[in-house]
Formats: C-alpha cells, structure tokens, sequence
C-alpha cells in the first residue's frame, strides 16, 4: 500500500507521463528556433531547430499507445490492457 501511494502509477505510464512531456516541451523549442531561425541569415537557429526536430522524433517514437477494450456494464473485472508499439505491433 505504500508503494501505491509513492508510485501511484505503473512504470510504463510514468515512462509515457515522462515522455509526453518532453515532447511537448521539444515540440515548443522547434518552434521558437523556427521563429528566430526567419530573422537570423546564418542558419545557426536553423541548425538547432533540426537538432530538436531528431530529438523530437526519437521521443515520439518511444511513446506506447495504450487500448482498453470497453467494459460490459456493472463488471468489476478488469482484462489486462493491450499495449501497441509504435511500430503497431501488439505485445
């Protein structure tokens, strides 16, 4: 029970929690390099913004979806989820 209380979610939704928000925080950045990469004729910002493009695949390839199949009404019972990969292969 504590361990719940510490780690309230599972290691993979945590890793995903994590994830997304590197995403979005990188997907920010691509575009703050892109504004000023309009203003600066050197291609420095240029440069950075397809360095945070890389990483900003690299992230969303590391991300799992998730699909639960719909529950029949008033079932307690919970069925293990299915996890796609993003290559869209089931494990």
């Amino acid at each position: 029970m504590i361990k719940n209380m510490l780690f309230p979610y599972d290691r993979e939704e945590y890793l995903n929690r994590f994830v997304s928000a590197a995403v979005y925080t990188c997907l920010h950045r691509v575009g703050d390099y892109m504004k000023q990469a309009r203003n600066d004729a050197s291609g420095l910002y240029l440069k950075k913004a397809m360095a945070e493009h890389k990483q900003l695949v690299k992230l969303v390839g590391e991300i799992r979806i998730e699909a639960r199949k719909p529950q029949p009404e008033g079932s307690n019972e919970r069925k293990p989820n299915v996890v796609f990969s993003s290559h869209g292969k089931k494990k």
